[in-house]
This record gives C-alpha cells, sequence and structure tokens, in this order.
C-alpha cells in the first residue's frame, strides 16, 4: 500500500508581502535610506536630564503671576528639588499658612 503526501502551501506563502526578509521585515517595497538616518539621536528624557534626586523632587505647576519678573509665568511646570540649599537670589517654593507660595 502506498500513500501520496501532498504539501499544500497556502497563498500568503507566496504572496511577496507575506514573506520575511533577513531583518524579520515585510518583504515587498524597499524605500531608500534617508541620509538623516546618519544623525538619528536618542530620545530626550527630561526625567533624567532635569531630576537629579528622584526622591527629593517634585513638579508643580504655577497658578499666580508673582513670578512673570523671573520669566516664570501662571500654568508654568517648575521642577523642585527639596534637597537643594538655596542661595543668595534663588527661586524657592515656601509654604505659608499651608499655601505654596515661589519667592526669590
Amino acid at each position: 500500500m502506498s500513500f501520496n503526501i501532498v504539501v499544500a502551501h497556502a497563498a500568503a506563502d507566496r504572496h511577496p508581502l507575506a514573506r520575511s526578509d533577513r531583518h524579520g521585515e515585510p518583504a515587498g517595497p524597499r524605500r531608500f535610506p534617508s541620509p538623516a538616518d546618519d544623525f538619528i539621536e536618542e530620545m530626550i528624557d527630561l526625567n533624567h536630564m532635569l531630576v537629579k534626586k528622584p526622591i527629593a523632587t517634585f513638579m508643580w505647576r504655577l497658578a499666580g503671576d508673582c513670578m512673570i519678573d523671573a520669566k516664570i509665568f501662571p500654568g508654568d511646570v517648575v521642577v523642585v528639588d527639596r534637597s537643594l540649599s538655596p542661595k543668595h537670589r534663588s527661586i524657592v517654593l515656601a509654604i505659608i499658612d499651608g499655601d505654596r507660595i515661589p519667592l526669590r
């Protein structure tokens, strides 16, 4: 007794967009590389740039107009680091009678 073995391939196997190239990308129309691809940098992480001590740092949205002279406007978000000691002309966030008030 003999058996005929038939291997059926799905139509998708023969479709050029269903295959993958050697990098796992779908085979098909190729794009030319962009000249800018040589200058791609990693994304900017503001937490990494602005927060030195995460335990002592928080963000605060300014509500009043008391810091306009320092170019900090209502609605701006400021980074507050409680681990820093204030120096002359520093902007500090003071808590007076339970209200947070930025002062210079």
